[in-house]
């Protein structure tokens, strides 16, 4: 049987109409299976999103349903490289914005518990 991915609509600028772009809520299973796999064997991940390629140390992702009833599932990890705000640092990355993702063989000793 067909089942409807998991979606949710992005609202727009207009009188709080939808836009048709529709945004995942949770990760594809290749990126998702890509960072757990990374977390597990405490190897970084390289990470194209939001327009910048990133260096990043993985540390956990999670389902979360906000306030306003909107859920998505995010993942949180180390920025090594800065990214737009060139900030390193913790930071949350959503599904949406992850153009793609892949193993790399630079291992990392952990900041914060890895939670995969």
């Amino acid at each position: 049987a067909y089942t409807t991915p998991n979606l949710r609509r992005v609202s727009g600028g207009f009188g709080g109409n939808y836009s048709p772009y529709i945004a995942p809520s949770y990760f594809d299973s290749g990126v998702r299976n890509t960072i757990k796999n990374a977390g597990q064997s405490l190897t970084m991940v390289e990470l194209s999103y939001d327009g910048y390629d990133r260096l990043v140390e993985p540390y956990s992702m999670e389902y979360y349903l906000r306030k306003d009833g909107v859920g998505q599932e995010y993942f949180w990890g180390y920025d090594t490289t800065g990214g737009k705000s060139g900030k390193k640092s913790i930071k949350m990355f959503i599904c949406d914005k992850i153009e793609s993702a892949r193993l790399t063989n630079y291992n990392f000793s952990p900041r914060y518990a890895v939670e995969f």
